[in-house]
């Protein structure tokens, strides 16, 4: 029986391992019209890289990352809360943290429980790898790849979702592949207050100053 907490969503989690097209499938999910949020991880890194910090100095320091992370998705979940009947695609979402945690070996994720135990996406599609794309941002490890691919279908399953696998398709093929399962052609719901909400998430990001990856030991580039 659902928790009297539990608050029922139509939102839509598009999730996979490292290039496995979310972010095209996202993009082109935009493209039809769809609310999408973006990649919290992506925007994370490609700010902070941008003024300096380098990729390997992140990776150094996983653990705190990984919870800057959490704390903007969090902060992306409350600003849309009273948006819950809206039809809004998230390129990663809470399953995904629980995975990256557990890859990580953070052993606290009693965060990331809360939420997820409360907030419910209506659909979950977990998309198939393909082939390994660089871009600066992810690194190519095919172990690490197979077992995030892995990770995110556990904590899907033990989260009491049904996870829809989407196969390695065309990318408007993938979009023709979400929207039947959906059992809708266009999705809908305000735009405006999706857009405020993640640039409100996206000037939280902007704002961290590198200073305090430094004092985590992450040096930046010279």
């Amino acid at each position: 029986m659902p928790s009297v907490d539990r608050r029922d969503t139509n939102w839509c989690l598009i999730t996979g391992t490292t290039s496995s097209g979310k972010t095209t499938l996202c993009e082109s999910l935009s493209g039809r019209g769809a609310m999408v949020t973006p990649e919290v991880t992506r925007l994370l890194f490609s700010s902070l890289m941008e003024r300096g910090v380098t990729r390997e100095r992140l990776e150094a320091n996983d653990h705190e990352v990984r919870n800057l992370v959490l704390d903007h998705v969090l902060l992306l979940h409350e600003r849309l809360a009273a948006a819950s009947s809206a039809t809004i695609f998230f390129d990663r979402g809470l399953i995904d943290q629980f995975a990256f945690f557990g890859i990580s070996g953070i052993a606290d994720s009693s965060r990331i429980v809360r939420e997820a135990t409360t907030v419910r996406y209506q659909h979950v599609f977990v998309l198939e790898p393909l082939q390994f794309v660089p871009d600066g941002i992810r690194t190519e490890d095919p172990e690490r790849r197979r077992r995030l691919h892995d990770l995110i279908l556990k904590y899907s399953e033990a989260l009491g979702y049904d996870p829809i696998l989407v196969p390695a398709l065309a990318p408007d093929d993938r979009v023709e592949f979400v929207l039947r399962a959906m059992g809708q052609l266009r999705p809908t719901g305000s735009h405006q207050r999706v857009a405020d909400a993640v640039d409100a998430m996206r000037r939280s990001v902007e704002s961290l100053d590198p200073r305090s990856i430094l004092r985590l030991g992450c040096p930046t580039s010279s």
